[in-house]
């Protein structure tokens, strides 16, 4: 693994192809909190919204969208649509950097932050 990911383009360890799929309102479980999740839709349909139900709120999730999240903090799902639709996902998960040693960043706090007066 530690030889593929040395010539790996990308910071995100997982690519999902899904094609005309309904999902349902899920947590993503492999991430962590601080890393924003992009999902990308593309297609020839009409009036899908998805879903974050952790915040009360329905996003328009038109063809060419990309919306970014944090998997693991926010309920999200997305419904059905009558023509054709497809999304790509990209995650980054925790245990693939575990096994190449990538030390773990937590949240920044706004103590951290230094203040020149």
């Amino acid at each position: 693994m530690q030889l593929a990911l040395a010539i790996w383009p990308s910071v995100y360890s997982i690519a999902s192809v899904m094609v005309n799929q309904v999902s349902t309102m899920h947590l993503d479980s492999n991430s962590r909190p601080q890393w924003l999740d992009p999902l990308v839709t593309v297609g020839e349909y009409e009036e899908l919204d998805m879903v974050l139900s952790s915040l009360g709120i329905q996003l328009r999730y038109n063809p060419g969208m990309v919306v970014a999240l944090p998997g693991p903090l926010l309920h999200h799902g997305v419904g059905h649509v009558t023509r054709n639709r497809g999304s790509i996902a990209f995650y980054m998960w925790q245990s693939v950097h575990k096994h190449v040693d990538i030390v773990q960043c937590n949240f920044m706090h706004v103590s951290q932050v230094p203040i020149d007066c």
